[in-house]
């Protein structure tokens, strides 16, 4: 009857319906061998209950128009269906493996059999496909639940270390706010330009991000918590104690059972707080202690999960140790926290590059030297020719040109207290600066010449912040002169340091200008 169907199987004349469901057996039978959907033996076109779901064939056509009818719209006709769902619910799940029959079997009566068992995958427990199937089921998807990321918009960990540190900024200088601000106005007071204290720096970083999206009320579980990050830096150091600085990193991806992922990225700005625990400021071999608090925005990509994201915006913060080395290298070690699901720990090289004004270059005061009528006797000589003859001269070599004492030694020829010269130090510190040393060195060449000369080094201040620490530093700033005039060969007895502190102002304190008056060092003569 060219049905199709050999005769031999063909228990009807023409285009019959060997199982009374309705649809002709050459629908039911395509191809050779017939269709066999629940695999019972029975091909489909003598079968009154091909997919085996209870529901006769019969009953699960459509009209004349539509014998394969679709109620759930997955491409698979009720008659081979055994989960045929709900109107519009896009397909159920036949095989009951997590995927849905609409992915197992999208081109049917073509359906897919990966393992070659003569059951298509849609009906197959363990079809076990050889790739894996993109997309699940929208309503087992659904089931899973929303993870969420960025949960409370601030760092979790460390605010109470911050809190502490910040404490003892409050105990030590009143404020952090107060150390910063005349340790800037000195600066700009002072002979160097104003960028000589700031530098700026760049730095690279790896490290070990722990991401913690909160999972609650979904079917997700964390594979691993921590993953491998990275990080880029730059910043500003504005003097020896506040730092301003930018930073980008990537702090991984977290891997959710089953099978999806979240990625962290993370951009934002931070100001930093040190506190120098040994040596000193940015010096070789120095250790900082710091804390930091800023803004950071938070980026997520998801694959195979949905999410939301509460807040990309958070208040973060941290604390690490800086290691500073030759040559204006740097390592930091340093834990993170940008919000209650991502933290970092991660150790970094930093590099700076400092800006140096040229010094000021200042003639040396020097002293008046008086005419002398010389007097050569004809027996007796005068070798230095300073108007004392040798027989009288206590130091008969003394360079030309000097003024001499009555015994022809070398003398200051000056009122006490007449020599008097500014010196710069580094801001809030007792290291000089470069324009400071020239200055000394110009000191230093006079008190050679003149071995009679002794000094006072008298350093003062201003009244911002303690006095007791105003006192500390200016005794610090005074022995640092005669430290540096020592090594230029300059006999230790003849100097003295003394520290004033904020005890003698020459100017009104409450000015910025008579501030900058009283920060000075004087150096006092003592003895000619």
């Amino acid at each position: 009857d060219s049905d199709g169907i050999p005769d031999v199987i063909d228990s009807t004349n023409g285009d019959g319906d060997a199982d009374s469901d309705g649809i002709p057996d050459s629908l039911e039978c395509t191809d050779q061998p017939c269709r066999d959907t629940d695999n019972d033996g029975i091909p489909d076109f003598m079968d009154e209950d091909s997919d085996n779901d209870g529901l006769l064939d019969a009953d699960e056509i459509g009209d004349i128009n539509d014998l394969f009818k679709d109620t759930d719209g997955d491409g698979i006709p009720d008659v081979v269906d055994p989960s045929t769902g709900e109107v519009g619910q896009q397909g159920g799940d036949s095989d009951n493996d997590g995927v849905a029959d609409a992915v197992e079997c999208n081109s049917w009566p073509n359906c897919a059999d990966s393992d070659n068992d003569g059951i298509a995958d849609y009906l197959d427990e363990d079809s076990s496909p050889e790739v894996d199937v993109p997309n699940l089921a929208p309503e087992l998807e659904k089931d899973l639940g929303r993870i969420k990321t960025g949960i409370h918009g601030a760092g979790s960990l460390h605010w109470g270390f911050a809190l502490m540190l910040s404490l003892l900024v409050v105990l030590r200088r009143k404020s952090a706010l107060l150390a910063a601000l005349p340790m800037l106005v000195a600066s700009l007071g002072a002979n160097a330009e104003w960028w000589d204290e700031m530098d700026l720096y760049v730095g690279a970083g790896v490290g070990q991000s722990y991401l913690d999206p909160g999972l609650g009320g979904t079917a997700y579980e964390i594979d691993d918590h921590t993953q491998n990050a990275w990080k880029l830096t730059a910043g500003w150091d504005w003097n020896d104690h506040i730092s301003i600085e930018g930073y980008y990193t990537e702090l991984g991806t977290v891997d959710l059972k089953p099978g999806a992922h979240m990625t962290y990225r993370m951009m934002g700005a931070d100001a930093m707080l040190h506190f120098w625990a040994h040596g000193e400021e940015r010096k070789k071999g120095s250790i900082a202690l710091y804390a930091k608090a800023g803004l950071n925005h938070m980026t997520n990509n998801a694959n195979g999960v949905k999410y939301d994201q509460d807040n990309n915006l958070q208040l973060f913060g941290g604390v690490g140790a800086e290691l500073y080395l030759q040559r204006r290298f740097s390592v930091r070690l340093e834990l993170e926290s940008y919000d209650t699901d991502a933290a970092l720990l991660s150790l970094n090289l930093i590099k700076r590059f400092g800006f140096k004004s040229k010094p000021r270059i200042t003639k040396p005061v020097l002293p008046v030297v008086e005419p002398k009528v010389l007097v050569i006797a004809p027996v007796v000589a005068d070798t230095d020719l300073d108007g004392l003859l040798d027989d009288e001269d206590q130091c008969p070599y003394t360079p030309e040109g000097l003024t001499v004492n009555d015994l022809g030694c070398a003398a200051y020829n000056g009122k006490v207290g007449s020599l008097i010269t500014n010196i710069q130090f580094e801001v809030n510190s007792a290291s000089l600066t470069e324009s400071g040393k020239i200055s000394l060195n110009e000191i230093a060449g006079m008190l050679v010449n003149y071995p009679g000369v002794e000094i006072e080094v008298q350093a003062h201040s201003d009244n911002t912040g303690s006095a007791k620490y105003n006192k500390k530093l200016s005794q610090k700033r005074a022995q640092s002169v005669v430290d540096y005039l020592k090594n230029k060969k300059i006999a230790e007895t003849r100097l003295k340091a003394v520290g004033f502190g904020e005890d003698k102002p020459v100017a009104d304190n409450n000015t910025n200008q008579g501030r900058a008056k009283n920060r000075r060092v004087e150096f006092i003569l003592t003895n000619t």
